[in-house]
């Protein structure tokens, strides 16, 4: 039990400074097109190392020509999408999910409903609008 905790805790650290390296690529100047290309080599570096991994070829019959992938989605979810969770909430999505979930806190509406074409995009009746 402690051996499997202790791998989640080691790969979590790694998918954390992993996630730290592409926010470092992402943090340069904000105008400059490098910083699109380098965070863009970064994940598909990312993509290149871990995509294959996940699928896993099933042996079959040796008189047919028939090959079939069967894709591994706890190896794709642990793998690929893992890292871009830690990527996008900043730290391990555990702490960061409940953070997003607390900001998400849409602005009421009154319901008026704009015709096709008209001019204006904001509500006057009511000053629940947005």
């Amino acid at each position: 039990m402690e051996d499997v905790e202790m791998e989640d805790v080691e790969g979590s650290s790694a998918f954390a400074l992993q996630a730290d390296e592409w926010r470092k690529a992402v943090e340069g100047d904000e105008g400059n097109v490098d910083v699109s290309h380098r965070f863009r080599s970064l994940l598909y570096k990312h993509f290149s190392e871990t995509v294959f991994e996940c699928f896993e070829v099933q042996k079959s019959p040796p008189d047919s020509p028939v090959l079939k992938l069967n894709i591994n989605e706890d190896k794709c979810c642990d793998r690929v999408f893992r890292i871009m969770e830690y990527f996008l909430c900043g730290e391990d999505p555990k702490l960061g999910y409940p953070k997003l979930q607390q900001t998400n806190n849409p602005p009421p509406l009154c319901g008026k409903m704009f015709k096709y074409g008209e001019p204006t995009y904001s509500c006057r009746l009511s000053t629940l609008c947005a």
